[in-house]
C-alpha cells in the first residue's frame, strides 16, 4: 500500500504545488507547521489522489481541509487534528462538506478552539489575504459540497467531532430566566417567547439533520451538547445510535435552558395536580436523553465529559445495566482536581444533582437468562425418564 508524508516548511507566500501523478498512494499524512500561512494549490483539474483511502491532518487550514477532500472521492479514513481558522472572527463549521465523499467510514475532527456549528455551507475565511490566496479548488469545492443532499455519508461507522458548539446556546440561556418564571398571565410575552424559542429548535432542526441515514456509526464522539432538545435527542440522536457501541458525550448543563416553552408549562401543572414541587418533576429534555441513551442496546463503553448528573442520567445508566453486566464506573466529580472514583451502581445514584468532570461506564455481554427452579412434575418426569 502506497504512503506518502509530507511536513510544510517555514511560513512562505509561494503556494504549495502538489504533483498529479501520484494516483498510486492510498495513504496521506500531512502535518502543517504551527507557524506556516501558506495554502494549497492545485495546477491541475484533475485529482492525482483518486484512490487515496486515508488521509491524516495536523495543524491545517479548515478551509485547506476542504479543498484537499473535494479531490479524493474514494476517501475513507479521515482524521484532522488541530484544525486551525485564518479569520479571526467566531470560526464556522458545516458537516455538510463531506457530502463530497460518500464512502467516508471514520471522520474524526479535532479544532483549535470551539466552532460554530453552522448549516449553511461557508468554504472561505472573510479575511483579507483568504480573498488574495483563493483557488480554484475553492469554487470547485463549493459545486461539489453543494451537489449532494446535507447528510453525512451512511457509511460512516466512526464519527469523531470536538469543540463544536451551537451559537444558539447563548440564546437558550437568555431565554432560561424565561422559562423558569412562565408568564402565565401575559399571552402577548408568552406567545412571543414561544415564537423565539420555536425558531431557535428550527435552526438546530436543520444542523442535526446531517445526521439522518448514520445507521452503522459503532463510534461517536460528539461535544458540545449543550443545545440539544428533546426533539434533538429523540429525532437526531437516537435513529443513528442504535448500533453505536462506543459513545463519548461532551457538554450538558442540565438546567433545563433546552426546554420548550410548552413543556415547561405542562412541568408546572404536573408538579400542581401531583401537589409535588416543581423540581422534583423531570425536564422533558432530560427524559428524551434518558430514553436515547437507554434505548443503546448495543452500547459497551459510555464517556460523560462535562456533563452533570441529572435524574435521567441516573435513569439511563440503571436501564442500560438491567440486562448486561455492568464492569465499571469511574467517575470525576465536581473539577478536575478532584479524584478519580470507582463507584458501585448505587454509588453512582448518590451523584444526582452533581457535576462529572469525567465518567466512564463499561458494559460486558448480556446477562444470560435465569433459569428458574425444577417444578415437582418436572423432576418427577426425569426420575421417570
Amino acid at each position: 500500500m502506497g504512503s506518502a508524508t509530507r511536513t510544510a516548511g517555514p511560513a512562505s507566500k509561494a503556494p504549495l504545488v502538489i504533483p498529479c501523478h501520484f494516483s498510486f498512494i492510498r495513504t496521506i499524512s500531512i502535518s502543517n507547521d504551527a507557524r506556516c500561512t501558506r495554502t494549497f494549490h492545485w495546477t491541475t483539474l484533475n485529482s492525482p489522489f483518486v484512490y487515496l483511502h486515508s488521509l491524516c491532518l495536523d495543524n491545517m487550514f479548515w478551509t485547506d481541509v476542504l479543498d484537499l477532500i473535494v479531490w479524493m472521492p474514494k476517501l475513507q479514513r479521515l482524521t484532522s487534528r488541530a484544525t486551525r481558522f485564518r479569520s479571526p472572527l467566531p470560526a464556522q463549521v458545516t458537516l455538510t462538506c463531506f457530502t463530497s465523499v460518500p464512502k467516508l467510514e471514520e471522520l474524526r475532527l479535532d479544532f483549535t478552539q470551539d466552532a460554530d456549528h453552522q448549516h449553511r455551507l461557508t468554504l472561505t475565511d472573510t479575511t483579507r489575504s483568504s480573498h488574495t490566496t483563493g483557488t480554484l479548488t475553492s469554487t470547485m469545492a463549493r459545486r461539489r459540497h453543494a451537489s449532494g443532499p446535507p447528510r453525512l455519508p451512511s457509511s460512516l461507522k466512526v464519527l469523531e467531532i470536538s469543540h463544536l458548539a451551537d451559537f444558539e446556546e447563548h440564546l437558550m440561556a437568555d431565554d432560561l430566566a424565561r422559562g423558569s418564571h412562565a408568564a402565565d398571565n401575559d399571552d402577548a410575552r408568552a406567545a412571543a417567547w414561544r415564537r423565539d424559542w420555536s425558531g431557535i429548535e428550527s435552526t438546530l432542526q436543520q444542523k442535526y439533520s446531517v445526521f439522518l441515514g448514520l445507521e452503522q456509526l459503532k463510534e461517536l464522539t460528539i461535544g458540545r451538547c449543550t443545545t440539544y432538545t428533546a426533539t434533538i435527542w429523540r429525532d437526531y440522536l437516537r435513529p443513528c445510535t442504535r448500533s453505536t457501541e462506543k459513545l463519548h458525550l461532551i457538554g450538558w448543563p442540565g438546567n433545563g435552558m433546552q426546554e420548550h416553552p410548552d413543556a415547561w408549562q405542562r412541568r408546572k401543572e404536573t408538579a400542581k395536580a401531583l401537589d409535588q414541587n416543581v423540581d422534583h418533576v423531570m425536564l422533558e429534555v432530560d427524559r428524551a436523553m434518558a430514553d436515547t441513551l437507554g434505548s443503546m442496546e448495543s452500547l459497551r463503553h459510555l464517556t460523560l465529559t462535562d456533563f452533570a448528573c441529572t435524574p435521567g442520567l441516573v435513569q439511563a445508566i440503571t436501564q442500560l445495566s438491567q440486562n448486561r453486566v455492568l464492569v465499571a464506573i469511574t467517575a470525576t466529580v465536581g473539577d478536575n482536581a478532584a479524584p478519580s472514583l470507582n463507584l458501585t451502581l448505587a454509588q453512582f445514584r448518590e451523584c444526582q444533582s452533581k457535576h462529572l468532570h469525567r465518567a466512564t461506564f463499561q458494559w460486558g455481554a448480556a446477562e444470560p437468562p435465569r433459569q428458574r427452579p425444577m417444578t415437582r412434575q418436572q423432576k418427577a418426569f426425569l426420575q421417570i425418564r
